[in-house]
């Protein structure tokens, strides 16, 4: 018997046009969560417009990243992917972490959070408009970007555990 598929959760702050790529990709997928943590700059709007292709938690002010993300988890029945708002969703990259989540039943989380994974991978996180797409059709190129944490760009197996959030983890940031 197959699995369910995996559930995205965005969170999102003040990032619309990267928001926009990233949505457009992960509904291709996997059903998405957004979590709007309170932004500005037309998001609200953007989201309510998608409220029948997608979930849509609206957030009145940003009340931290875990926060945002333990709301969104706890609509989730089985495994989730986290992506933060500000970085481009790689296609393939949910299907390509599930399979290592699979291989290996003992891990909860499969993410990419060092310089050799990223480059391994081709999940760099890139904010240049086509670069994601590039990346997945030729996994042998490697192109320059940034590290991330698995809470960034991981897949959780959903154990019904909550992120912290207490001090630091209780502050308005970028998710």
């Amino acid at each position: 018997m197959e699995k369910a598929q995996p559930v995205a959760i965005v969170l999102s702050w003040n990032n619309l046009n990267v928001l926009k790529d990233t949505v457009r990709r992960l509904r291709r997928e996997v059903p998405v969560i957004v979590v709007d943590n309170g932004s500005t700059d037309g998001t609200r709007l953007y989201l309510a417009d998608l409220r029948d292709k997608i979930t849509y938690i609206q957030m009145g002010e940003n009340k931290g990243s875990s926060v945002a993300r333990n709301m969104a988890i706890s609509r989730v029945d089985g495994d989730f992917f986290l992506i933060d708002g500000d970085i481009k969703y790689v296609p393939g990259s949910i299907k390509y972490l599930k399979e290592i989540l699979e291989k290996y039943p003992e891990c909860g989380i499969i993410g990419v959070n060092d310089p050799q994974r990223v480059a391994a991978t081709g999940m760099n996180g890139t904010l240049i408009e086509d670069e994601a797409d590039l990346v997945a059709k030729k996994p042998d190129k490697v192109y320059k970007g940034f590290p991330m944490a698995w809470t960034q760009y991981g897949l959780f197996r959903n154990t019904g555990q909550k992120f912290p959030e207490e001090y630091p983890f209780d502050r308005a940031g970028h998710g």
